[in-house]
């Protein structure tokens, strides 16, 4: 965990803020409490400015020309019902296992086989 950039950053606060809560209120409780975020996830009516895919489709549909804000960014896409998936999952596997307790990322695999 940890970030270079205040966006990263910012992820990681949460996530040692979530951790202090748990230390603090529920660590004798026996209550499991996990924070959970995924990176790069598209889809699912996504159309805001600054992002990838909606920039390129707009740029089609209204002629204009496409620009590639980071080029050289080589990013793990993943469609946003992969984490929706997952996280129900690890949900599932959370429920009564403290060994779920902690903060979790959801990202495609890192490697294509």
């Amino acid at each position: 965990m940890g970030g270079r950039d205040p966006y990263s950053a910012s992820k990681s606060c949460q996530d040692i803020v979530v951790q202090s809560f748990r230390e603090s209120y529920f660590s004798n409780l026996g209550i499991i409490l996990s924070s959970v975020r995924a990176g790069n996830v598209m889809g699912g009516g996504d159309w805001a400015k600054n992002r990838s895919v909606p920039d390129i489709v707009r740029g089609i549909v209204d002629g204009h020309s496409i620009i590639i804000r980071n080029p050289k960014s080589v990013r793990p896409w993943q469609h946003v019902l992969e984490p929706v998936y997952g996280m129900l999952l690890f949900a599932q596997k959370m429920f009564n296992n403290t060994r779920f307790s902690g903060a979790w990322n959801f990202g495609p695999i890192s490697e294509m086989k």
